[in-house]
């Protein structure tokens, strides 16, 4: 389960977060995306942890890639993640 911010300006935060009953909404992760969550160390490899999953679901490696990347991408959206893309690093992004 990730855990979202309700509001990232601080000024609403300041303002109305003490209103709430809970700072943040809950995210319920299916399986594979949580056995992907707890590999996200920073060091290692998205392309590993791809062919690590494939080879424990039996799945093939460029559906399990193609379904990690753009579960990435909504990590990236949300600020849970960053690929570092952003700065022309294209060697290899790690989760």
């Amino acid at each position: 389960m990730l855990l979202v911010p309700k509001f990232r300006n601080p000024l609403l935060r300041s303002w109305l977060l003490p209103l709430l009953a809970r700072p943040e909404f809950r995210v319920r992760l299916d399986a594979m995306g949580t056995a992907f969550w707890e590999r996200c160390d920073g060091s290692t490899p998205v392309l590993k942890i791809a062919e690590e999953m494939s080879a424990r679901s039996g799945s093939d490696v460029e559906d399990m890639i193609e379904r990690l990347c753009y579960f990435l991408r909504k990590l990236e959206r949300e600020d849970f993640v960053d690929l570092g893309v952003w700065r022309g690093d294209r060697a290899g992004a790690t989760a």
